[in-house]
Protein backbone atom coordinates (compact mmCIF):
# COMPACT_ATOMS: atom_id res chain seq x y z
CA UNK A 1 0.00 0.00 0.00
CA UNK A 2 2.87 2.39 0.72
CA UNK A 3 4.15 1.83 -2.82
CA UNK A 4 0.74 2.74 -4.30
CA UNK A 5 0.65 5.97 -2.24
CA UNK A 6 4.09 6.95 -3.53
CA UNK A 7 3.01 6.34 -7.12
CA UNK A 8 -0.18 8.33 -6.58
CA UNK A 9 1.74 11.26 -5.07
CA UNK A 10 4.26 11.12 -7.92
CA UNK A 11 1.53 11.31 -10.58
CA UNK A 12 -0.30 14.13 -8.79
CA UNK A 13 2.95 16.10 -8.56
CA UNK A 14 3.69 15.39 -12.24
CA UNK A 15 0.24 16.54 -13.35
CA UNK A 16 0.45 19.72 -11.29
CA UNK A 17 3.93 20.50 -12.60
CA UNK A 18 3.00 19.97 -16.24
CA UNK A 19 -0.40 21.65 -15.91
CA UNK A 20 0.96 24.73 -14.18
CA UNK A 21 3.94 25.24 -16.47
CA UNK A 22 1.96 26.73 -19.36
CA UNK A 23 3.94 29.77 -20.43
CA UNK A 24 2.17 32.89 -21.53
CA UNK A 25 2.57 33.95 -25.15
CA UNK A 26 2.74 37.63 -24.24
CA UNK A 27 5.83 39.38 -25.56
CA UNK A 28 8.06 40.66 -22.81
CA UNK A 29 10.02 43.88 -23.06
CA UNK A 30 12.89 45.09 -20.94
CA UNK A 31 11.31 48.54 -21.23
CA UNK A 32 7.66 49.38 -22.03
CA UNK A 33 6.60 49.58 -25.70
CA UNK A 34 7.23 53.20 -26.73
CA UNK A 35 7.36 55.58 -29.65
CA UNK A 36 9.13 58.93 -29.87
CA UNK A 37 7.23 61.66 -31.71
CA UNK A 38 7.97 65.37 -31.65
CA UNK A 39 9.73 65.92 -28.34
CA UNK A 40 7.62 63.36 -26.51
CA UNK A 41 7.91 59.71 -25.59
CA UNK A 42 4.55 57.96 -25.86
CA UNK A 43 3.81 54.71 -24.07
CA UNK A 44 1.86 52.24 -26.19
CA UNK A 45 -1.14 50.83 -24.34
CA UNK A 46 -2.51 47.32 -24.58
CA UNK A 47 -5.03 47.21 -27.44
CA UNK A 48 -7.74 46.44 -24.90
CA UNK A 49 -7.05 49.78 -23.17
CA UNK A 50 -9.39 51.60 -25.55
CA UNK A 51 -11.11 50.28 -28.66
CA UNK A 52 -10.53 52.59 -31.63
CA UNK A 53 -12.45 52.54 -34.89
CA UNK A 54 -11.43 54.04 -38.21
CA UNK A 55 -14.16 56.67 -37.78
CA UNK A 56 -12.40 58.03 -34.66
CA UNK A 57 -9.15 58.67 -36.53
CA UNK A 58 -8.49 62.29 -37.48
CA UNK A 59 -5.37 62.78 -39.61
CA UNK A 60 -2.06 61.12 -40.32
CA UNK A 61 0.81 62.88 -38.56
CA UNK A 62 3.66 60.56 -39.43
CA UNK A 63 4.92 57.02 -39.48
CA UNK A 64 7.39 54.83 -37.68
CA UNK A 65 10.69 55.33 -39.46
CA UNK A 66 12.79 52.85 -37.52
CA UNK A 67 12.20 50.08 -35.01
CA UNK A 68 14.79 49.43 -32.35
CA UNK A 69 15.23 46.52 -29.99
CA UNK A 70 12.66 46.09 -27.19
CA UNK A 71 15.44 46.63 -24.66
CA UNK A 72 16.05 50.21 -25.84
CA UNK A 73 14.29 53.52 -25.34
CA UNK A 74 13.46 55.53 -28.49
CA UNK A 75 15.24 58.90 -28.49
CA UNK A 76 14.48 60.54 -31.83
CA UNK A 77 11.52 61.32 -34.07
CA UNK A 78 9.62 58.38 -35.52
CA UNK A 79 11.58 55.68 -33.70
CA UNK A 80 9.76 52.96 -31.78
CA UNK A 81 10.66 49.78 -29.93
CA UNK A 82 7.49 48.03 -31.12
CA UNK A 83 5.47 47.61 -34.37
CA UNK A 84 7.23 47.85 -37.74
CA UNK A 85 8.69 50.51 -40.00
CA UNK A 86 6.04 52.29 -42.02
CA UNK A 87 3.28 51.90 -39.41
CA UNK A 88 1.09 55.00 -39.63
CA UNK A 89 0.61 57.42 -36.75
CA UNK A 90 -2.60 59.43 -36.41
CA UNK A 91 -4.32 61.91 -34.17
CA UNK A 92 -7.65 61.06 -32.61
CA UNK A 93 -10.69 63.24 -33.32
CA UNK A 94 -11.35 65.85 -30.63
CA UNK A 95 -7.99 65.13 -28.92
CA UNK A 96 -4.71 67.02 -29.01
CA UNK A 97 -1.47 65.34 -30.05
CA UNK A 98 -0.16 66.19 -26.57
CA UNK A 99 -2.87 63.95 -25.07
CA UNK A 100 -2.94 60.85 -27.25
CA UNK A 101 -1.79 59.38 -30.56
CA UNK A 102 -2.94 56.31 -32.49
CA UNK A 103 -0.71 53.82 -34.28
CA UNK A 104 -2.11 51.62 -37.03
CA UNK A 105 -0.50 48.19 -37.13
CA UNK A 106 -1.81 45.31 -39.22
CA UNK A 107 -5.30 46.82 -39.56
CA UNK A 108 -5.64 47.45 -35.83
CA UNK A 109 -5.32 50.68 -33.90
CA UNK A 110 -3.27 51.12 -30.75
CA UNK A 111 -3.35 54.03 -28.34
CA UNK A 112 -0.18 55.69 -27.09
CA UNK A 113 -0.15 58.16 -24.22
CA UNK A 114 2.59 60.65 -23.43
CA UNK A 115 4.93 59.79 -20.61
CA UNK A 116 3.42 60.95 -17.35
CA UNK A 117 -0.24 60.60 -18.41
Amino acid sequence: MRFNNKILIFFIALILTVGCSNKSKITKYDVPPMIFLGNTVYYVQDKNYMYITKEQIDKKIGEITRVIDGTEIPKSYGIANVFKEGSNIFTLKDKKIEEIIVIQYEDEYYIALPKGK
